[in-house]
């Protein structure tokens, strides 16, 4: 747990993934986050997902994923035909904040559903053979 919030998985000590789990998928993370908290998101999840099988197809992958983001978020991530809608597209969740930096604990819910989830189903489809 990070000792400044207690809700957060320590990121110096990332679990090891088995190679058939969700939490493998999150292994390598992107070159590029929307803010800062997506960083501490993507190892929270990495964390939490450590021992969960692979889904059996795509949308079983999508699904988990979003109501896992959902859960510890208390908020609905945007479906594609959001985004533009008005609805916010960040977050501050402050248990995702190490206390420092502007945008340390905000979270870019467009980016997860635009570019992190697909990361995440390009994975998938490329180590099962399965999409969506």
């Amino acid at each position: 747990m990070n000792g400044q919030t207690g809700d957060v998985s320590d990121i110096r000590t990332l679990p090891e993934n088995p190679a058939d789990s969700v939490g493998a998928l999150f292994d390598r993370e992107p070159l590029q986050y929307a803010y800062r908290g997506d960083a501490y998101l993507w190892r929270e999840l990495r964390a939490r997902f450590a021992d969960s099988p692979l889904p059996a197809d795509g949308v079983g992958l999508r699904s988990l994923l979003r109501g896992e983001i959902q859960r510890f978020l208390g908020v609905p991530l945007p479906e594609d035909w959001e985004v533009e809608s008005g609805r916010p597209s960040a977050l501050d969740v402050e248990a995702l904040d190490p206390g420092h930096g502007m945008s340390a604990g905000t979270v870019g819910l467009t980016w997860w559903s635009q570019t992190a989830i697909p990361i995440l189903l390009d994975r998938f489809a490329a180590r099962t053979g399965r999409g969506m």
